[in-house]
């Protein structure tokens, strides 16, 4: 019985003091439902014992040989402190694409620790990382549960940091963080992950190289950078063909900065205008396929009710027309012209004049792709780039264009602010880390991970056996309670606006819990052999066919795993009883399915003669979780015989209803008595010779003849051993 226990709360590794009573040879004791492998008895009202890994709020328990025992209140397991919760244990990633997992519960802020990304934090732990080589990595937390702070520096001193990097929110990561730094091989990064206001939670965090946006083109036509109020064209190298007005203005999108614009005034009608900054790229579709186009613009109002067309044309190296994104004032609407003479085709959406959006066309030069958004809303999505074939895929001129209506134009205009192009890897998604290959033991809990790179949203689709999982739309799936019809096969399908990519498969296989038991290898006599000499061999143990008192009994056991496949990886121990006091324990080190272990020639010493029990309980303290808790104990009964001459006792006299006479013999375990009858205490005949063979040394003898004389007289002789 558990009377209280102290203290009442602790983690992992803790020593909790338990008071009660009858707690003499305790054999088990759990923290719900968790043994573990160390405790000691201190008294019969008391024991310490240390709580396991992996154990849970919940009554502490206990088994003796007087029965078990729970505790009225639960014993609170606390959070620990992470491993890497100092600067000083920080853990290495080692490689150059590498994803590692943690948790940052129960971590702490150490004084002198910078805050990462600006914000206090409080909830920190660390990594270093060694640069295999120059080049450009990024380090993000993508995947993590909670809104992380991200860290990277250089130096050795929590307090003596240089920062190289840091970020909260990478970009279309939610609550993730990302950062790209520029690595020098051999040089020793160290990194931190911390919460946002000290969140803590699952920390997933991978390394690996990367490419960086490369700046085209940019400008915001402000006067600091050179442009004065007036045409636009020539300044600047911007330049323009065919007819019409353009130029730089101040304030009109309200923001006291300078805007350009075409429009308003052609000196011949009818015309179009393109006015464009030129530019030879050709992109590398290895590295930087990706060029994307931003602007903000607005198309404000006619009021001579004229209304043309505005928007952007696309022209590669040689002028030729890739595709044109149009802005119609007539009717507002939005539409595409692409370049294979199939005239104009419309998106679905519709504009305001005079309102400011903003616009981007991202093209994928590598598969010959563009999209565009405007504000919030997709407008176009995976076009061609070129819908005509022969045409080269590289990039002159993005031009902002007024397509004047036949034989006038109308005085409406296109303003645009912070032009810019750059050229950025490619959208598609691409694998950082693929799930792995798992194997769980049945009823047990297991996470399938996916790490995936993209500068755009990323969702993501979980199959089982190649078909959907309902639900399962998160990077990390989680199994709780696995059973054996969820062993399988497991990939991931990660999708993004650009595209979807499946993960190679992860097999989970699902195991049996193990199952320890005493056992009979071929060869023995018992699962429990006694011997009165140490056997030189395991394979052939057999049992003594008589043991005195005065020998020294070996006993020789073994325990298996019959688990079809749950292996044992923790250490189990196992104790032997002698007549129900606790000979000795042994521990084992792990143990595979359909494995098994012995202990050979374990000396018990001498035991008196007559009947004794010992008994071999396999996993003692309950670590390990059995599909069978009822077939760990093996109980073997032996007689221990005498080799002293001490006279046979006749007792008990008396005849039976079919006249034959019979009485008790008290005598020696294992030994042969021979029994004599006479009728003159003169001639003795002998009538039989029998072996003790109850642990008590009674043996009852029966005379059917008996009846056959008017009186008979009986004795027993010892014969010797």
């Amino acid at each position: 019985m558990i009377t209280s226990f102290n203290p009442t709360s602790g983690g992992v590794g803790a020593l909790v003091t338990i008071n009660g009573t009858n707690l003499n040879g305790t054999t088990s004791v759990k923290f719900a439902g968790v043994g573990t492998a160390t405790f000691t008895n201190i008294s019969n009202v008391q024991l310490t014992a240390t709580v396991p890994a992996g154990a849970g709020t919940g009554p502490i328990s206990i088994t003796t040989p007087n029965g078990s025992g729970q505790s009225a209140a639960n014993f609170t397991v606390t959070a620990n402190p992470p491993p890497n919760d100092n600067f000083s244990n920080r853990i290495a990633i080692v490689g150059a694409v590498r994803t590692v997992t943690g948790s940052n519960l129960g971590a702490t802020k150490e004084a002198g620790e910078p805050n990462h990304a600006g914000n206090a934090g409080g909830a920190s732990v660390w990594w270093t990382w060694t640069a295999p080589s120059n080049g450009t990595y990024a380090v993000t937390t993508r995947d993590s549960s909670f809104a992380t702070l991200l860290g990277v520096y250089t130096g050795t001193s929590v307090s003596a940091l240089t920062t190289i990097a840091s970020n909260d929110e990478g970009p279309n990561m939610g609550t993730a963080s990302l950062v790209a730094i520029s690595a020098t091989g051999g040089t020793a990064y160290q990194i931190a992950v911390d919460g946002f206001n000290a969140a803590s939670g699952s920390v997933v965090l991978s390394v690996y190289p990367t490419v960086v946006a490369s700046n085209i083109f940019y400008t915001g036509f402000e006067a600091s950078e050179g442009y004065t109020n007036g045409l636009l064209v020539p300044q600047k190298g911007w330049v323009s063909q065919g007819y019409g007005l353009n130029g730089i203005l101040t304030n009109i999108f309200s923001d006291y900065s300078q805007q350009a614009y075409v429009g308003y005034y052609s000196p011949s009608n009818g015309s179009t205008l393109y006015v464009y900054q030129p530019f030879s790229y050709s992109p590398n579709t290895n590295t930087l396929p990706i060029v994307v186009f931003s602007t903000y613009m607005a198309i404000a109002d006619s009021t001579n009710l004229r209304f043309d067309d505005f928007g952007w044309a696309i022209f590669n190296e040689a002028n030729t027309l890739l595709f044109f994104l149009d802005f119609n004032n007539s009717n507002l609407t939005i539409n595409y012209l692409p370049n294979d003479n199939s005239g104009y085709h419309p998106t679905g959406f519709s504009f305001r004049n005079d309102a400011v959006y903003y616009l981007q066309i991202t093209m994928d030069f590598g598969r010959n792709l563009w999209s565009a958004t405007l504000g919030n809303s997709t407008i176009v999505q995976n076009q061609p780039l070129s819908a005509a074939s022969g045409v080269a895929l590289n990039l002159k001129a993005i031009a902002a264009t007024w397509f004047q209506t036949s034989g006038t134009y109308g005085n409406n205009s296109m303003i645009f602010d912070n032009y810019s192009v750059s050229a950025q890897p490619s959208y598609f998604p691409r694998f950082i880390t693929q799930p792995q290959n798992t194997s769980v033991q049945v009823g047990n809990n297991t996470n399938l991970l996916v790490v995936a790179d993209s500068p755009l949203p990323l969702s993501y689709q979980w199959l089982f056996n190649g078909a959907a999982l309902p639900g399962s739309t998160a990077p990390v799936l989680a199994l709780n309670n696995v059973t054996f019809s969820q062993a399988g096969s497991y990939s991931v399908v990660v999708t993004n606006t650009s595209g979807s990519i499946t993960s190679s498969p992860a097999a989970l296989t699902v195991t049996a819990l193990p199952n320890l038991t005493p056992y009979k290898p071929t060869g023995w006599s018992d699962k429990i052999v006694t011997a009165t000499n140490a056997l030189s061999s395991g394979t052939n143990a057999l049992d003594a066919s008589i043991i005195y008192a005065s020998q020294d009994i070996y006993v020789n056991w073994a325990v298996a795993n019959l688990s079809s496949n749950g292996n044992v990886t923790a250490t189990f121990y196992n104790a032997l009883y002698v007549d129900g006091v606790l000979k000795n324990t042994w521990n084992i080190s792990g143990l595979p399915a359909f494995f098994f272990a012995y202990v050979p020639n374990y000396d018990v010493g001498k035991l008196s003669y007559g009947q004794h029990t010992l008994q071999i309980t396999a996993d003692t303290t309950g670590v390990v979780p059995e599909s069978n808790e009822n077939d760990n104990s093996y109980i073997k009964t032996i007689i221990v015989s005498s080799t002293n001459n001490i006279p046979p006792l006749l007792s008990a006299p008396s005849r039976s209803p079919n006249g034959s006479f019979q009485f008790n013999l008290t005598g020696i375990p294992l030994r042969s008595y021979q029994f004599q009858a006479s009728t003159n205490f003169t001639n003795w005949t002998v009538l039989s010779t029998l072996v003790d063979s109850n642990g008590n040394g009674l043996i009852q003898f029966s005379d059917p003849t008996a009846t056959n004389f008017n009186r008979r007289f009986y004795r027993s002789e010892l014969l010797s051993p």
